[in-house]
């Protein structure tokens, strides 16, 4: 998550000291709190003056300072570009080095971890949680130490999230009390998108850097490049560190072809002043420009970085010539050495090698995010010599790379060692043939992104040889060869980062566990999981003549129209269903049924047409038991509750899953509103109780859902002191799980058995009193004293009713160390909860 900091270069000497002297830099080091714009052009410099502002800051501050620092990288990996990303990391950071005010979170990440299981595969981290646990941890922080905060390359992860973020610190920045410590916070960014922010001090690069620029001109032209060429460059690169970068080193180049330094100057007058003209001079420029097309659309749309390996046999095969063997290329293969002059000679030096850290060998990306930039916009256009929207270049672009990766798994060699490979050969597989695990993973997802765009081709078919699945089954093969082990250690292990060749790439490792085929994969499932029209189109044309099925099951018993359902593919269920032999209700093992898994998922459209087209059985239960309104309450789905309910067709009461109603579900998770759309149905239920003998009212308090307590409550048919199978009541769910919300709004109610027992003769008094004796985290024993104190209060607990053990409530208290009678003098907290109003406010 944290690489981009390492790819950025150390700045030549002189070129950023500037910056520590401007006086808008000496302000903000200076102010309390205050905001600090490095805003530029594109190449300007702003990555390293981050960086070097940091490290300075560091070195000046760091000692009694807390340090926090993101680097966005818009070429980078989910998390480097996302705004969840940063939150994560910059709690990460606090967790380093300031781990003493993180008790909630770590709290919460405990108790969902022993719930849900390990996160990002039981749970995941919601952005607005992070960000509340990270402003609140800051709050902490600052009493005592001061915060500096540095941000680069704001721009790159979007322009609206830009903008939200720039407003939230700005807020941030206000929020913070006076007599806090120093809050700095330093974002860099181009001038677009954020244009229409006018808070905080601004420092401009490219207004500022001509000394460093001309600093820079000193350090890369040897001393005999005369002076007017480096006064020439230093003028016309009008504070734009790239320009600088890629003119001299045209320079150097021009220079080893024996041109004179007149002719040279000359050159130099005819370059364009912006980056964008001078990268379009670069491509027109290309020699070989069949070659430079295929590196320049890999590093575009790769879906992560290909190292040295990968990229040198992505480049060489080719899905226009008949090959069937890699023997046949191997008159174009390059050591690697060739290999990096190659990328640098086919890429006018627009691309490079780029050490990327830890065991992880050397991918290859453009210099510069606006090198990116200019190809997606305009600059493959110009290398393809056609006009059009860029939108036809970026598809043609995916259908190579598709194409590429479905010739070289068709390759002879790899076919014939798949066929005798034993699962510990692997790693040698993988040396072997470097692009296999790429096109394993990710044709598929290229053919997909060559649709969406509308590309002319539709030969998907052809290329893998269907009817026959011959290419399916050894795509799923391969694919099992290959990455088993790495899913195997995501499945077991804690941490998702230990998972080998993938390790710290998260959301490259979870889409290898979302999107691994089962054995018994057709091209029909690959095609529906895939969203891909036109081919599931042709096959449903062609289906018939050559006696296919189209509800044919892989072995995990997902039919086509199964996998469209639960993953939206709206288009795709469509098709499905003009064919009128498509099963609609198909009902397998371990395997929601289509209609349960378009409403677990959300997807309001696809239950419409399920219902409406397939004509669906609106309240048939998939194997587990769970009925599509069940599952819809159960997510929090309210739009999809209403159209099952709508049908008349539903019976609101059924029993599913560990014997719940979809009320029941729906009071376990908090979705308040899916509750009162289910209690305004006439004959709904709500004391049904589940296989535990468990009321809805009682799981919703179980799980601290006070306001599905509050909901149930309303309507005033819930008996509150109905017994689950151990004789608990309500109030002794409320006392066991510490929830004073929920304890509050039962007594409110007047018709609470205040003393009611369990099976163990236990009240609610006597559950929390014992729970109060156990040693418990600062937040857990304030809510456990306020649940005493609640139940003390209410003047009609006996305290010293027995259980069948002969203890009491006072007898317990007392061989704790103190005098139940005196618990309303608890202290509960510094500041809160400590008086009946703060109390009442609570519920």
């Amino acid at each position: 998550m944290n690489s981009r900091f390492q790819d950025i270069g150390l700045p030549v000497q002189g070129t950023c000291d500037w910056l520590i002297l401007h006086e808008r830099y000496k302000e903000w080091v200076a102010s309390d709190r205050r905001l600090l714009w490095i805003k530029g052009k594109p190449g300007s410099g702003k990555s390293t003056l981050l960086r070097y502002a940091f490290e300075d800051a560091t070195t000046k501050f760091g000692e009694k300072s807390l340090m926090l620092s993101f680097f966005f990288h818009g070429r980078g990996a989910e998390m480097q570009k996302t705004k969840l990303g940063f939150y994560r990391s910059l709690l990460h950071q606090m967790l380093l080095y300031a781990s003493d005010t993180h008790s909630d979170l770590l709290t919460t990440f405990n108790q969902r971890c022993e719930s849900q299981g390990e996160p990002d595969r039981g749970w995941l981290w919601s952005l607005p949680e992070l960000r509340s646990f990270f402003e609140s941890s800051l709050g902490i922080i600052l009493t005592h130490r001061s915060v500096w905060l540095f941000v680069d390359a704001l721009d790159e992860c979007g322009k609206k999230d830009a903008i939200e973020l720039a407003s939230n610190f700005n807020s941030l920045l206000d929020q913070v009390s006076s007599g806090s410590s120093q809050f700095h916070i330093c974002f860099t960014c181009r001038h677009y998108p954020i244009v229409s922010l006018n808070y905080g001090l601004e420092i401009c690069p490219e207004h500022e850097n001509k000394e460093a620029i001309f600093a820079y001109v000193q350090d890369r032209l040897p001393p005999r490049v005369p002076y007017s060429i480096r006064e020439k460059v230093t003028s016309r690169a009008s504070g734009v560190f790239m320009w600088t970068r890629l003119v001299t080193e045209r320079i150097l180049n021009l220079e080893l072809d024996g041109m004179g330094w007149a002719k040279i100057e000359e050159r130099i007058n005819i370059i364009p002043d912006d980056l964008d003209g001078l990268y379009q001079d670069l491509v027109k420029g290309m020699t070989d420009k069949a070659v430079s097309i295929k590196l320049i659309r890999w590093i575009c749309f790769a879906m992560n970085p290909l190292t040295l390996d990968e990229i040198r046999w992505a480049v060489i095969i080719d899905a226009e010539l008949p090959y069937q063997s890699i023997q046949q290329y191997q008159s174009d293969f390059v050591d690697d050495c060739q290999m990096i002059r190659q990328i640098h000679t086919l890429s006018c030096g627009l691309a490079e090698t780029v050490n990327v850290g830890g065991n992880c060998p050397p991918v290859i990306q453009f210099i510069h995010e606006s090198v990116y930039d200019f190809f997606i916009d305009k600059g493959l256009l110009v290398l393809e010599n056609r006009s059009g929207a860029s939108s036809l270049a970026i598809a043609n672009a995916h259908y190579q790379l598709s194409r590429t990766c479905i010739r070289y798994l068709s390759m002879k060699e790899i076919t014939e060692s798949l066929m005798v490979i034993r699962y510990l050969d692997h790693d040698r597989l993988r040396l072997r043939f470097p692009l296999l695990i790429y096109a394993t993973m990710s044709w598929a997802h290229h053919e997909r992104e060559s649709e969406l765009r509308e590309v002319q081709h539709n030969d998907l078919l052809q290329h893998v040889g269907w009817p026959s699945e011959h290419f399916t089954r050894l795509w799923v093969h391969t694919y099992s060869v290959l990455l088993s082990r790495e899913l195997l250690q995501l499945k077991n292990k804690n941490s998702r980062l230990e998972a080998g060749y993938f390790s710290g790439d998260v959301e490259r490792t979870k889409n290898l566990w979302d999107y691994w085929p089962p054995k018994g994969t057709h091209m029909i499932h690959v095609v529906s999981q895939y969203q891909l029209t036109r081919p599931l189109r042709t096959m449903i044309q062609e289906m018939e003549p050559v006696g296919f099925d189209i509800n044919v099951r892989d072995s995990f018993n997902q039919t086509p129209l199964i996998i469209a359902a639960k993953l939206g593919h709206e288009a795709i269920v469509k098709l499905l269903l003009e064919k009128p032999s498509t099963d609609v209700n198909v009902r397998n093992w371990h395997q929601p049924t289509p209609l349960c898994a378009a409403a677990r998922w959300g997807y309001e459209n696809i239950v419409t047409l399920l219902l409406d087209v397939g004509k669906a059985e609106a309240d048939l239960a998939e194997s587990s038991g769970q009925t599509p309104l069940a599952t819809a309450a159960h997510n929090g789905h309210e739009h999809i509750v209403q159209l099952l309910l709508k049908t008349g067709k539903v019976n609101v009461n059924t029993r599913g899953q560990l014997g719940r109603t979809p009320l029941f579900w729906a009071s376990i998770y908090g979705h308040v509103r899916v509750i009162q759309i289910l209690l305004n149905i006439r004959n709904v239920d709500v004391n049904l109780k589940d296989d535990d003998g468990s009321t809805p009212l009682q799981a919703a308090i179980s799980h601290g859902q006070h306001e599905s307590v509050r909901a149930l409550l309303s309507t005033g048919k819930i008996n509150i002191n109905l017994k689950d199978n151990q004789g608990s009541t309500a109030i002794h769910r409320a006392a066991r799980y510490r929830q004073p919300k929920a304890l509050q709004l039962l007594i409110d109610t007047n018709k609470l058995r205040l003393n009611s027992k369990d099976q163990q003769g236990n009240t609610a008094l006597l559950i929390a009193v014992k729970e109060g004796t156990m040693s418990l985290p600062s937040a857990v024993e304030k809510s456990n004293r306020l649940v005493v104190r609640l139940l003390l209060g209410s003047g009609k607990v006996d305290v010293h009713a027995m259980n069948n053990n002969g203890e009491t409530p006072m007898l317990v208290a007392a061989e704790a160390g103190y005098n139940l009678l005196e618990v309303r003098n608890w202290d509960i907290t510094d500041s809160e909860a400590n008086s009946d109003s703060e109390l009442a406010s609570w519920v």
